[in-house]
């Protein structure tokens, strides 16, 4: 009955554009419209479109599977009441509602629950009532990706979002619910009574953005961890309440972001942020606990003094880091940052941040300051009983209008100097403000006609063709076999209606789309697969963007635009490829995205920039090193007299000027060198980062200089370098000795200077 049901619902509607009023939501706020909605969910995902990427006959590599198409499920402008959560419980979605559609949660019920989700996009819905609005369960799955884009969040009850996992004892996820399905019956959640008993929460290993959103009530706004946590042109109203505001672990990055808090309560909160115990649970510290803010305001009513954050209670911290920058407060009289006995942080870096109410704050105020013994005998690093690892502490504070930058006497000690005017002006990139959207593009929209070819890809070259500059070409979100590359000759966007899956025909295929004609291009919601390259742009002078797009399998490179182009954009999106963007675009940018190189890959840079500026910031990096047994990469006889081994990096950086920002690169599977440098105009600041890299596959180090470079500057990082490796490794900064051709390890430039840098060793 079931299946009958589907194929009707196939061929009476477009599988991959769901409107949900077409499944009998009315929208008036009256009629239950759970049903009819939750209906539109079970039909979202193709389950056929999966692509298998890293497959390899060489053991232990099986292939990295998941990846695909996805549908689209529509809302449009109304109001749609709810009697139950809607739940998802397969890997991709993407609900996207019309400006005005409003989703009204049921009292003390939870409003959308995505269990075990992989990837997935919510867009333009205003959540209102409920407890948790938006409950999020990754089961810690390697490459999830979630983006909240132009939503509005309204008094939920405990959440708005939340996205955290419970940790069992043997290291597995415990989902807040289970989910029961009986055939052609809607999904039931039964609360789960391990979640409820399981001892400790830790961060999702997942990008997690935030992004142009409004969120106004008394409950938590974000209460959730990621290896990256990105909030970003966001407004937050807080009105009263006792719960926490934000609860934040793992790396946590807000720009321009405005905060603003009143109707305070007895009880209420202290302090916008914390880090400790949530609702009973200890949080479990996977890596690195990092919170970077940017260009943002923080203000709270004169009768409600709030910090920005309260430290955690456990004593110590794994690799811990917090970077305010240029941001303006409104404390009366509160200090900025509170620091629990007990508990201490890696890295300090508060500069350029200025207060608002006149009134004096202290950057930091420590409730129990530690003693020197204490900071050498018991605030250690996490592992230092099975590593020999020295944990070291920086702090930078410095340039703050209005606050009391002193620190007790026993922390002094560690207190760094600011980078110059001077090195900060010559390592300088500035990342675009504004960059086109299929906003732009208001021309005509060109569906593919597939009933009239032979082949899918010559039904979509045939829209292309038909397209005009400013048209869009939309493509279904289903799996789509490309025999020919898609020729793009002017300027057009070509988006997928969900998420299109372009597969090669042939893995040999040169490229699944050219560029090739003068004007701006947008590429969204696609999925290019297989293919010696995903997007060749074989024409300069134009910009391109790519967003929420997946590159699986490249051979040779995601992404070519080696013809100068005038610059490129790739946001939220994913890489599982030989190469990511290989250019010499005047200026390039690589944000929110999931980035992890093909297992086989070797001896190559990731990203490679040839002489124009390059920006990557909020990324995921995660290395898959080739021919080693995850788990076993530390004790692999045959690496172990070689410093080089495969020599894979993230960037290559050919005499131009990189800025990497705010990105994490891991990781468990191994590390990678981040940076190599090649020519003497060669500049690269690297700042806010967490780094886990280093060990016998790689050269072992931060930086390489092949050619001394015109200027580096390392700022506030935290590089954890696996120095149990040997003694002799890792290096921090690698050169060439141009006369031997041999490698010079803790290199020493004058080009190169470092602030509130750490390396642990």
């Amino acid at each position: 009955m079931k299946l009958l049901l589907l194929l009707f619902l196939m061929a009476h509607f477009s599988l991959f554009a769901l409107n949900v009023k077409d499944f009998g939501a009315v929208g008036d706020g009256v009629h239950d419209d759970t049903a009819a909605i939750q209906r539109a969910l079970d039909l979202a995902e193709a389950e056929e479109s999966k692509f298998l990427a890293g497959h390899s006959e060489l053991p232990p590599w099986g292939g990295h599977g998941g990846h695909g198409s996805s549908g689209l499920v529509f809302v449009p402008k109304g109001t749609y009441r709810l009697s139950r959560p809607l739940v998802f419980d397969r890997h991709h979605l993407l609900l996207r509602g019309e400006k005005g559609a409003t989703l009204v949660a049921a009292e003390g019920r939870d409003l959308l629950y995505l269990h075990c989700i992989n990837r997935a996009i919510v867009e333009g819905i205003r959540f209102q009532g409920g407890r948790i609005q938006l409950n999020v369960y990754t089961d810690n799955n390697d490459m999830s990706m979630i983006r909240v884009e132009n939503c509005v969040f309204e008094n939920a009850g405990q959440e708005s979002i939340r996205a955290f996992n419970a940790k069992a004892k043997e290291w597995r996820g415990v989902p807040p619910y289970l989910v029961h399905r009986t055939e052609g019956e809607a999904p039931v959640l039964e609360g789960n009574p391990e979640y409820d008993t399981s001892p400790q929460l830790y961060p999702n290993s997942t990008i997690f953005t935030v992004c142009r959103s409004r969120f106004e009530g008394s409950g938590t706004f974000i209460c959730g961890g990621s290896d990256q946590f990105v909030v970003e042109e966001c407004v937050f109203r807080r009105v009263g309440g006792t719960r926490p505001i934000f609860h934040n672990s793992g790396q946590t990055n807000m720009r321009q972001i405005h905060c603003s808090y009143r109707s305070a309560v007895p009880g209420g909160p202290t302090e916008w942020m914390t880090r400790e115990p949530y609702d009973g649970r200890q949080e479990n510290y996977m890596g690195a606990d990092v919170v970077c803010v940017e260009d943002s305001i923080f203000e709270c009513a004169p009768d409600a003094p709030l910090s920005f954050l309260r430290t955690s209670s456990q004593p110590g911290y794994c690799n811990s880091g917090i970077r305010i920058l240029n941001s303006k407060f409104q404390l009366e009289g509160a200090p900025l940052l509170k620091f629990a006995p007990g508990s201490l942080v890696n890295l300090l870096d508060v500069r350029g941040n200025q207060l608002l109410d006149g009134m004096s704050a202290a950057v930091a105020v420590f409730e129990q300051p530690p003693t020197r013994e204490e900071i050498d005998k018991e605030i250690r690093f996490k592992y230092f009983d099975v590593a020999p690892m020295e944990l070291q502490f920086k702090f930078l504070v410095a340039n703050n209008v209005g606050f009391d930058e002193s620190l007790p006497p026993v922390l002094e000690a560690f207190r760094c100097e600011p980078p110059s005017p001077e090195v900060l002006a010559e390592t300088a990139v500035e990342h675009w403000a504004t960059w086109f959207t299929e906003e732009d593009f208001s021309g005509a929209v060109i569906r593919p006609e597939f009933a009239k070819f032979v082949t899918e890809d010559q039904a979509i070259q045939a829209a292309c063709d038909q397209a005009k500059s400013g048209d869009s070409v939309l493509l279904p979100g289903r799996r789509l076999t490309i025999h020919r590359p898609i020729r793009i000759s002017k300027g057009i966007a070509l988006c997928g209606e969900g998420t299109a899956l372009l597969v090669a025909a042939e893995p040999s295929m040169q490229a699944l789309v050219r560029i090739e004609g003068a004007g701006e291009t947008l590429l969204e919601n696609l999925v290019f697969a297989d293919a010696q390259i995903g997007v060749d742009i074989q024409i300069g002078g134009w910009s391109h963007v790519f967003r929420n797009c997946l590159f699986l399998d490249q051979r040779n490179t995601a992404v070519r635009a080696e013809q100068s182009p005038r610059a490129v954009l790739i946001t939220d999106s994913l890489f599982f490829a030989y190469g990511g963007l290989r250019t010499n675009a005047v200026h390039a940018e690589i944000q929110r995205s999931w980035i992890c190189n093909h297992p086989l890959a070797e001896n190559m840079g990731f990203f490679e920039n040839f002489g124009g500026e390059m920006v990557a910031e909020y990324n995921l990096f995660v290395p898959i090193l080739p021919r080693m047994d995850i788990g076993e990469y530390r004790s692999r006889s045959e690496y172990e007299d070689l410093l080089c081994g495969n020599n894979l990096r993230w960037f290559d950086n050919h005499g131009g000027k990189l800025l990497l920002n705010c990105n994490r690169m891991g990781g468990e599977f191994g590390g990678m060198t981040p940076v190599y440098l090649y020519g003497h105009n060669a500049t690269l600041r690297f700042q806010g980062s967490y780094n886990w890299l280093g060990n016998y596959y790689t050269r072992c180090c931060a930086v390489y200089c092949h050619d001394d470079p015109r200027a580096v500057l390392l700022q506030s990082v935290i590089f954890n370098l696996e120095g149990w490796l040997g003694p002799n490794a890792p290096y921090h900064v690698m050169g060439r000795d141009a006369d031997t051709d041999q490698d010079i390890p803790l290199l020493m430039l004058p080009q190169i200077q470092a602030s509130a840098i750490l390396f642990y060793r």
